[in-house]
């Protein structure tokens, strides 16, 4: 860990769960960084990266300093940077060969740490850089989404899910991002997750909803949106959905077209993060990645794997 804050220990169906709160909440005191290694000058190293002296980092690295050494934590100075939102830092780590996916003992990696504290440019380019989305961590299996989600940091949850993160993965209780943002009150964090195909009727290991746990907290504006997903049978559920992809899938243009209109979301995702888009575009059929399209369809979002629309496309040969 790398610095003293209040953590507010959230209580969702009896399992403990961990939100950072500036403002309330049970104050833990985290180890500051210790170094097992003998190395003063990477212990300088990793100091300078988390409070952003550019200027040391560099000399230090021109000296030699292993850019991807680790502390007794497995703390690297990639890490301490992205934590502490120093993008320029961040980038030179890179241009030095740090290690992106690199995990510290509890399985973090830089980019969730960037994401539990907000660091919006720093996930965006740690991901340009090949960092893994949905690296889960090792106790918990939380992942990038969930830490921003229940952070509360909305922008950062909109590049997630836009760079392809798993929008319904669950930890080790059966908890989602949804859940998370639902827990800590994060209304428009609830809103993105639900626009974007976040569903509100899986239930974690207590058996609970995100609106079972948005009312247990007395988040009533959650709540009222949870409760009009909750009751509406309509096209914009999960029920719908196994429709349109196998329609877009296999060519149907009509089928598709019929459940667009009657309001099936174009850019929900199915369990391996694929759209319609890209099931449509893998299967070469024209027509409906035209009308999909034209209905909005994302054309940049990623399934889970990387892939884009037009990436699936041209490894089946489908380019016009």
């Amino acid at each position: 860990m790398f610095t003293s804050r209040p953590i507010l220990l959230c209580i969702l169906g009896g399992l403990l769960l961990s939100e950072v709160s500036l403002a309330e909440g049970i104050s833990l005191t985290l180890d500051e960084s210790e170094s097992d290694s003998t190395s003063t000058d990477f212990e300088s190293l990793l100091e300078a990266s988390r409070r952003g002296d550019l200027k040391e980092v560099r000399r230090l690295l021109k000296s030699g300093v292993d850019v991807n050494q680790r502390d007794k934590n497995g703390d690297t100075a990639l890490m301490a940077a992205s934590f502490g939102g120093h993008i320029e830092i961040v980038q030179l780590l890179i241009q030095k060969g740090a290690n992106i996916n690199q995990k510290d003992k509890d399985g973090y990696t830089a980019l969730m740490w960037a994401s539990f504290d907000g660091h919006s440019e720093v996930v965006q380019l740690l991901i340009q850089h090949g960092a893994n989305i949905n690296q889960k961590d090792k106790k918990y299996d939380h992942t990038a989404l969930m830490l921003a989600s229940m952070s509360g940091y909305s922008e950062v949850v909109q590049i997630l899910i836009q760079k392809g993160a798993n929008i319904n993965q669950e930890n080790i209780y059966g908890v989602t991002a949804l859940m998370l943002a639902s827990n800590c009150g994060h209304l428009e964090i609830v809103r993105l997750l639900l626009k974007n195909g976040a569903d509100p009727k899986i239930k974690d290991n207590a058996g609970k909803t995100a609106l079972d746990v948005a009312r247990s907290k007395n988040h009533q504006e959650i709540v009222n949106i949870l409760e009009q997903y909750e009751s509406e049978s309509n096209p914009t559920s999960t029920d719908l959905l196994p429709l349109l992809f196998a329609s877009a899938a296999n060519g149907n243009l009509e089928e598709v077209r019929q459940l667009l209109e009657s309001g099936v979301d174009v850019n929900q995702r199915d369990k391996n993060g694929c759209t319609a888009l890209m099931l449509a575009s893998f299967g070469g059929h024209i027509e409906v990645v035209q009308l999909l399209i034209q209905k909005g369809a994302n054309i940049n979002l990623k399934a889970q794997n990387g892939a884009t629309a037009l990436m699936v496309a041209s490894i089946e040969g489908h380019v016009t």
